[in-house]
């Protein structure tokens, strides 16, 4: 133990031994309060743990804000914490809105923030604002660690903060989120020399634990321990759902997977929906329940369910099916026979958010039906927003598929399996047909097709998709060719538009994989600073701009009816386009506006054309840019909701009856 002061013996085996728990991302951000952690990341760039696992990746990141977005790309492709290490005063705010994004889809994150010393609060001191428990509304928790040199305080100390707060991350004990970590230091930040010396009682344990490859081993006796020198902040994200009556099985009861399999024994024409996955564990296990219950299997984008090889009950269309239902304006006397043929008497709810506002209508239809709604997770709130759920069993999706799996022989097959794969397949074909009918050389590139475009030259070339929220998510979840999609991660635990680039930037640089970003022109505005991210990545990464000048989106509410405040209020016309940035960033830049040239630039893109760095093997995002009308937006997508209702319709009727299914 040669470190030169405490504050940097404490720093450093903080930093060693989230390495040695697998963290593999650092993201530290400048700063002096937070020199001691800075300087201990520092000490880990590029090195191999010995325990394995590929080397640590280090960077530098100017703006607190993409730098935790970034931990939450990364995290999302491997399912384990980075670390981000910021100073003091308005950087820990800066953490916020990645931390709600986190906290609420159940990403794990920790965040390391310095803080000046007791002394320099309520004085004037500069800099010291209260960011003790600046973020426990949405952390999982949030510890206040003394300083290194307070009586109370010992490296053990430290090396319990950062197991607790890995475990905490990680979703023992609950559910998986950030947590943060506020350390305190008094001055010398810097790595001078200063004599310290330990007792025996403590330098024995941290000796074995140096000497060791191992992670820090700690009892519960020492999580509020060590004389209470960590100080838990209460707070923190907690399910505020109050249980009601509930419709379908009585009603709502909280079950185990037992109790929830013993369920849906009773189902004849069960359905899954399956939300956004939050790692590619999260994935995996989806796809195990789908294989196993044998149902179809509603999947959204950001499933892991529709790329590569999906199991052959998943429905990739859903959205685009439900158009051909009759809804909203039915009389008494009105039949619906594509309604019919695709309700279920049974839904079990599984994953994170889904994307399609029609298939989340649809569900609260069936429930009005008399349809049963089961939800399953271990998130802090049920995926059920209109809370029609009867039955809510907490349990992560590893556990939920085991049991699924040793259950499966008990539960029935479905009796409207047929009428949804038929149902997908016509959309499938239809979309097919579409793809060869204007839009190579259209003189407009529509955005429903930038995303099956974008999205199938992701898949060729092997990327990751990371989608943006507003109309890139949706657009790819209804319109995306369901045999060359790629896997599709997004940020719908708040749905904001904000962090999209660095949380790309953040899946490329965790999976060394091809990248591809599919944002909307506002959200790339919004986050024009994390562009810096884009450079020194190890694989290529395309960044598709759909500039359409505006928020498209808003064209489909009802705000757009009111045309004396719906612009600039709401569409937000900006008359900017993305060269000059790209520039200022060194980054490629091709801006296109039809269709064949749009496929092309995202091809060369992520084919790493020109992109590598001379000398050097690591990359720089390009970005293509697509000049979309927002004229069209509305009419694009009603004609193509409109034909893939009708070959709906044509296939249901054309299908032989099943009869009930019961």
């Amino acid at each position: 133990m040669s470190d030169p002061n405490l504050n940097h013996l404490h720093s450093r085996i903080a930093v060693e031994e989230c390495v040695r728990r697998g963290c593999r991302t650092i993201v530290v951000c400048p700063g002096s309060r937070s020199a001691p952690l800075a300087v201990a990341a520092a000490g880990w760039r590029n090195r191999v743990p010995t325990a394995g696992g590929g080397a640590v990746d280090v960077m530098v990141a100017h703006d607190e804000r993409g730098a935790a977005f970034l931990a939450l790309g990364a995290a999302r492709v491997t399912g384990r914490a980075a670390v981000v290490i910021t100073t003091s005063g308005t950087a820990v705010a800066n953490l916020l809105p990645a931390a709600v994004e986190a906290s609420m889809d159940g990403i794990p994150m920790l965040l390391f923030t310095a803080d000046r010393p007791p002394e320099l609060h309520g004085c004037g001191a500069n800099q010291a604002v209260p960011q003790r428990g600046m973020l426990s509304p949405v952390a999982r928790a949030a510890l206040d660690v003394p300083c290194p040199d307070d009586p109370s305080m010992t490296p053990l100390v430290a090396l319990d903060a950062v197991a607790s707060a890995w475990e905490r991350a990680h979703g023992i004990g609950g559910s998986a989120g950030p947590v943060h970590v506020n350390w305190r230091f008094r001055e010398p930040l810097a790595p001078v020399q200063v004599r310290w010396s330990l007792a025996p009682s403590v330098q024995q344990p941290l000796s074995e634990w140096e000497k060791s490859s191992q992670p820090w081993r700690f009892g519960e006796d020492r999580l509020a321990p060590c004389d209470g020198a960590v100080h838990e902040v209460p707070g923190g994200a907690h399910d505020a759902r109050a249980p009601g009556p509930r419709a379908g099985w009585s009603a709502f009861t909280v079950c185990d997977s037992a109790d929830l399999c013993a369920r849906l024994t009773s189902a004849r024409r069960g359905v899954v929906v399956a939300g956004g996955a939050r790692s590619p564990g999260d994935a995996a296990s989806l796809a195990r329940i789908a294989r196993a219950l044998q149902w179809p299997v509603i999947a959204d984008i950001a499933s892991g369910l529709r790329s590569g090889a999906s199991p052959g009950n998943t429905v990739h269309h859903a959205d685009l099916a439900l158009c051909a239902r009759t809804s909203g304006d039915r009389t008494r006397h009105s039949h619906d026979a594509v309604g019919e043929a695709l309700r279920p008497d049974v839904i079990l709810r599984v994953g994170g958010r889904i994307a399609s506002k029609r298939v989340q209508q649809w569900m609260d239809e069936c429930v009005a039906a008399g349809c049963s709604l089961a939800v399953a997770g271990n998130g802090t709130e049920p995926m059920d927003p209109s809370r029609n759920a009867s039955a809510h069993a907490c349990v992560g999706l590893h556990e939920l598929a085991e049991v699924v799996m040793a259950h499966a022989n008990s539960l029935a097959p479905s009796g409207v399996a047929e009428a949804w794969l038929t149902a997908d397949s016509a959309v499938a074909a239809a979309l097919a047909a579409l793809d060869g009918e204007d839009h190579e050389g259209a003189v407009h590139a529509s955005e429903p097709w930038i995303a099956r475009a974008a999205l199938r030259e992701a898949h060729h070339a092997g990327a990751i998709a990371m989608l943006s929220s507003s109309m890139p998510v949706r657009d790819a979840d209804m319109h995306a060719d369901r045999t060359c999609t790629p896997w599709c991660i997004a940020n719908r635990g708040a749905s904001g538009i904000d962090g999209i680039v660095a949380t790309a930037a953040g899946a490329c640089r965790a999976s060394g994989q091809p990248t591809l970003l599919l944002i909307g022109d506002v959200a790339a505005l919004h986050d024009l600073s994390s562009w810096s991210l884009l450079r020194d990545l190890p694989a290529p990464m395309c960044v598709t701009i759909v500039n359409n000048d505006g928020g498209g989106i808003f064209r489909f509410l009802p705000i757009a009816e009111h045309t004396s405040v719906y612009s600039p209020w709401f569409d937000s016309p900006h008359g900017l386009t993305f060269a000059g940035a790209a520039s200022m960033f060194s980054l490629d830049h091709a801006a296109v506006s039809e269709g064949a040239a749009c496929a092309s630039a995202i091809r060369r893109a992520l084919g790493g054309e020109r992109r590598v760095r001379e000398g050097s093997a690591r990359h720089r995002a390009s970005i293509v840019e697509v000049h979309a009308s927002a004229g069209q937006i509305v009419q694009d997508h009603r004609g193509i909701q409109a034909v893939c209702a009708s070959a709906v319709r044509d296939a249901l009727a054309l299908r032989p009856s099943q009869g009930s299914g019961r």
